[in-house]
């Protein structure tokens, strides 16, 4: 999901469209039959979108409409973007094409791995907290960020509209009751631009905590983190919304705490656990040396130790465009030293 534009991109989510998506889950429809693709796992998050989903689902069928002049709507013809948002008058979710889909992959079949918690609208939801990170900064952000909150405003009224007559039957294991009447305020509603919440909502859409599944169903992270002296993984920034929106790094690190807190339970003796975050960007208090994170907490425990590229390793723009040598760089000069000097029994350095 990305900008209309195939040229050089200016960051703006008002330009940005999640129609991609919605091509790519149509094509599956169409391509495979359902005793080859039985269910659609969608991750959700790290987008460049703020249109709730609307694009892609625009790509799946749905018709949208948007006031013109003279008080008149018309059917919208182009991507939907960010910059639609307030101008929407009506969804059609009764085009054929788009009951052919839902009839392809029924509600319970579309599963959204999703982790954040932040609802769509209001100063933790979707545009307020990752409007910023999507291009909605620079000097004068605030315009920018008050017209995609009205517009998100705009289509959790039409979107409430349809919640009062049409029941959800999806799941949705993050949020508080099965029965949703508000998509404002609905918990993990903001996830990519308020896909999450878009798709739970007109699709029927199931979620499940995307680091969850990832974690226990394809790799078997319990049975590793049991094994393991350190454990290592990664973030594109790392800042507070790493640890209080549930990003993925969050969530290794609870499930490290857990795997503790049962061996302890058990009797059974510990080693010592060193966690640490590799990063691209890092925001939050000053940093120790060239690349060294201070240690942070989840549920008042220290135990991260973060390396970031930026902003003092390296230059923003040195970090994503000549990312692997200045991870290489960063790993021999700052990370292999920090490991070889932390207090491991069972992993002799030379084995670092």
């Amino acid at each position: 999901s990305r900008s209309k534009s195939s040229e050089k991109i200016h960051k703006d989510p008002r330009t940005t469209t999640s129609y991609g998506t919605g091509q790519v889950m149509s094509y599956i429809a169409k391509k495979y039959t359902p005793a080859q693709v039985e269910r659609i796992y969608i991750g959700i998050g790290g987008s460049s979108t703020n249109d709730t989903g609307l694009g892609a689902l625009q790509a799946l069928g749905m018709d949208i409409y948007v006031k013109c002049d003279n008080n008149r709507e018309r059917r919208l013809a182009d991507p939907f973007t960010g910059g639609h948002l307030k101008d929407v008058t009506r969804l059609d979710l009764n085009t054929a094409a788009f009951k052919a889909f839902r009839e392809r992959f029924p509600g319970q079949n579309i599963i959204l791995l999703c982790d954040v918690s932040n609802p769509l609208l209001g100063p933790h939801g979707a545009t307020m907290i990752y409007g910023p990170q999507k291009g909605a900064n620079g000097k004068t952000p605030q315009p920018i960020l008050d017209e995609l909150e009205a517009g998100m405003t705009n289509i959790a009224k039409i979107i409430n509209e349809h919640l009062k007559t049409n029941k959800n039957t999806g799941s949705a294991n993050n949020i508080d009751s099965e029965v949703v009447t508000d998509i404002g305020t609905m918990k993990g509603a903001g996830g990519a631009g308020g896909m999450s919440g878009g798709f739970y909502a007109l699709l029927n859409a199931n979620w499940q905590a995307g680091a969850e599944v990832l974690q226990n169903v394809f790799l078997q992270l319990d049975e590793r983190i049991a094994q393991a002296d350190i454990i290592i993984t990664g973030e594109g920034r790392f800042d507070n919304q790493t640890i209080q929106y549930g990003k993925t790094v969050a969530s290794i690190y609870k499930a490290m705490l857990k795997e503790m807190d049962a061996r302890e339970k058990k009797g059974i003796p510990q080693r010592p656990k060193l966690f640490v975050v590799v990063c691209g960007l890092y925001q939050g208090p000053p940093m120790e040396g060239p690349s060294y994170v201070p240690s942070l907490s989840i549920d008042g425990k220290v135990a991260i130790h973060g390396f970031a590229l930026s902003p003092k390793r390296f230059p923003a723009k040195a970090a994503m465009t000549q990312t692997a040598d200045c991870l290489k760089s960063m790993v021999e000069n700052d990370v292999r030293p920090f490991l070889e000097a932390y207090p491991v029994a069972s992993l002799p350095a030379s084995k670092l």
